[in-house]
């Protein structure tokens, strides 16, 4: 009876991990957000130049996998994309490794780029507890779309596409409640019925859950600039939920992240929970993140009086609960320079 449980468990196991299939592509994607459709694993030099009208059977993938060498992904001004915008094309142009369809046996289809890199390592802390991990990986990563954004700004047009990469794994399982993945940004402009490549950065933090990196929001930081904020929801089973402010901006052609701001979402129930909105006075080079929401102290020290937020220690010294607005102050000193000059509060 025991060997048969075990058995039983093993069969489930393999029967969720889903498979990677390698297969011929029948059409090009024209559209912000890839469709389901066939995509090859082969090198994509000449994949949007050719007319597939059929797509041959897939094929499950079997034996021992070697991901693609290639140079370290980085910024190239010459890389465009022809409109319509193809964010798949995007991925296969800025990560230029091996092309595969993903099949999560729940008729979803997802596309990811396997690759490695001889590069030099960047260090990215993974938790609160001090544990890191080394990127790009030195066994192979896997990148994949993690969400597409337009927008305008003083009437130009552009279109901000994110990438998760892990490390790469052929059985494609995403475990782990706490383990993210790293995340990297590229952003086009519109010029003539064609998308330049503007800035690209393929790791800037990691940050997300079961292997995904948390997709960025807009923030409008002025007429002419444009942030993009990262909040990843995270707890344990049943709350409470909470996510940390990380800021990016664009850097001439490149990204990087200027703040970060701990517990700047939190939900746990109606009595104690908020969310953050970003102000920003620019004449002034200020920039405000309001926390709004409310607060039950209690609810705090019965949980775990060892991870009560600052924002919510201080105003527990005067009241053990109530409706907030916390608002933290920081000042622009230079482009990627923001430092924390005030924090205020007021009861509602």
């Amino acid at each position: 009876m025991k060997i048969l449980s075990q058995i039983f468990i093993l069969f489930i196991f393999v029967s969720c991990a889903g498979e990677v299939k390698n297969t011929d592509p029948t059409e090009e994607i024209k559209s912000l957000v890839p469709a389901t459709t066939f995509l090859s694993q082969s090198d994509s030099s000449s994949f949007y130049d050719q007319d597939h009208t059929s797509a041959p059977d897939t094929v499950a993938y079997v034996g021992p996998w070697t991901c693609k060498a290639i140079r370290y992904p980085k910024y190239d001004s010459s890389i465009s994309i022809s409109a319509p915008f193809n964010s798949v094309k995007a991925l296969r142009l800025l990560f230029p490794g091996n092309f595969n369809i993903w099949d999560d046996d729940r008729g979803l289809d997802q596309y990811l780029v396997d690759w490695k890199s001889n590069a030099s390592k960047i260090k990215f802390e993974t938790n609160y507890f001090g544990e890191y991990i080394y990127f790009p990986f030195g066994k192979g990563n896997e990148t994949r779309i993690c969400d597409t954004l337009y927008y305008r700004l003083k009437s130009k047009e552009y279109i901000l596409v994110s990438f998760t990469s892990r490390e790469f794994e052929v059985d494609g399982l995403r475990m782990g409640r706490f383990d993210g993945a790293v995340l990297g940004i590229a952003l086009f402009e519109k010029q003539n019925q064609k998308w330049f490549l503007k800035a690209f950065n393929p790791a800037i933090v990691y940050n997300g859950s079961y292997s995904k990196a948390c997709s960025p929001e807009l923030a409008k930081l002025s007429s002419d600039e444009m942030g993009y904020k990262c909040l990843a929801m995270n707890g344990g089973a049943g709350g409470p939920f909470s996510a940390p402010l990380e800021l990016i901006i664009r850097d001439s052609n490149t990204f990087v992240k200027v703040l970060n701001l701990p517990y700047a979402r939190y939900e746990f129930d109606a009595g104690c929970s908020w969310k953050e909105t970003i102000v920003s006075l620019e004449k002034e080079h200020i920039i405000n993140i309001n926390l709004k929401g409310s607060y039950f102290l209690e609810g705090f020290t019965l949980f775990d009086n060892i991870f009560i937020p600052d924002c919510v220690e201080r105003m527990g010294k005067q009241r053990d609960s109530s409706a907030f607005i916390y608002t933290y102050c920081y000042r622009r000193d230079s482009v990627n320079n923001f430092k924390l000059v005030n924090e205020y509060y007021q009861f509602r």
